[in-house]
């Protein structure tokens, strides 16, 4: 897919944002932003996230899942060679890294840690279609971008230590005094069944606003589990709850104050997502900084 492609690809009419309805865009570079409301309702419409069908180049996503499974074969003590036509697509591959987690879980962490900083996830957040839809729903062009948090998640069935309730995005990433500068981009590299527990968002949500997050925390503190910004069950309960249909490949870009949350993987594979968060540099209040090694455990 040409990066002209992916610009045409942004609706412009974000009354229909998720509906999968295409029409060229015309993307405005810079200049300030007064109204901030009307900012996230331009970009988001009223649903608070765009869908874009067959983003991910097949080739890349193949890529970070290969870098995966030869990690997991120089990591697990128990490896041997998946005789299947493709290996990281089989069962057995699922199967064998749910028991690395549960027997070796500072190996599994290191296959994680590492997964997070490879030249392949990191190239796929960076692919020209991908960093051209994100630029063309904040209205800017690609190089006007930034982007943090780029990562691979890996939940296994039946395991809630890295699972999100709902929360906005924003008090972790606040990069951009104006939320409407920033969006989260989120894809699936397996086609999501629904016993893998497909992501979830309230619709309209994002019309809320930045939210007091408190304090960060985490139910069962340790190097493997999640902190989280938890919205109350009060507010959640004032939206209606979606969970757009998405295949390998798709993508949902969505605000970053849409209230969403990680589903519950009742299947027997690990879910693999992507997921990766862009910021105007050439917004209002962009706050640049620095993100600091922890290695991991050994």
């Amino acid at each position: 897919m040409a990066l002209a492609d992916v610009i045409e690809a942004v609706p412009t009419d974000r009354s229909k944002a998720g509906s999968g309805d295409i029409a060229p865009v015309n993307i405005a570079v810079g200049g300030p932003l007064a109204d901030r409301r009307g900012d996230m309702r331009r970009r988001f419409g009223d649903t608070g996230f765009v869908k874009f069908t067959g983003l991910g180049d097949p080739r890349d996503v193949e890529r970070v899942l290969g870098t995966l499974y030869r990690l997991w074969m120089r990591s697990d003590p128990d490896a041997r060679p998946i005789e299947a036509p493709i290996p990281w697509d089989a069962d057995a591959f699922h199967a064998a890294l749910i028991a690395l987690r549960g027997n070796h879980p500072k190996a599994f962490a290191k296959i994680y840690d590492t997964m997070q900083i490879s030249t392949a996830l990191q190239s796929l957040a960076i692919a020209d279609p991908i960093t051209a839809a994100a630029a063309g729903v904040l209205e800017t062009d690609p190089d006007g971008v930034a982007i943090t948090g780029a990562m691979l998640r890996m939940d296994p069935p039946d395991d809630r230590r890295n699972a999100l309730a709902w929360h906005q995005e924003f008090p972790h990433y606040p990069l951009n005094t104006n939320p409407a500068d920033g969006c989260v981009l989120w894809m699936p590299l397996q086609d999501m069944e629904d016993a893998s527990g497909a992501f979830k968002l309230c619709l309209g949500s994002h019309m809320e606003g930045v939210l007091d997050a408190g304090v960060a925390h985490c139910d069962r503190p340790s190097y493997y589990a999640s902190e989280q910004h938890r919205i109350p069950d009060w507010r959640v309960a004032r939206f209606e709850q979606t969970r757009p249909s998405v295949e390998a490949g798709d993508a949902l870009c969505f605000a970053m104050t849409t209230f969403h949350a990680t589903g519950e993987n009742v299947s027997n594979r690990i879910r693999l997502t992507f997921g990766v968060r862009f910021h105007r540099t050439d917004g209002e209040g962009f706050s640049p900084g620095r993100f600091r090694h922890e290695p991991s455990p050994s």
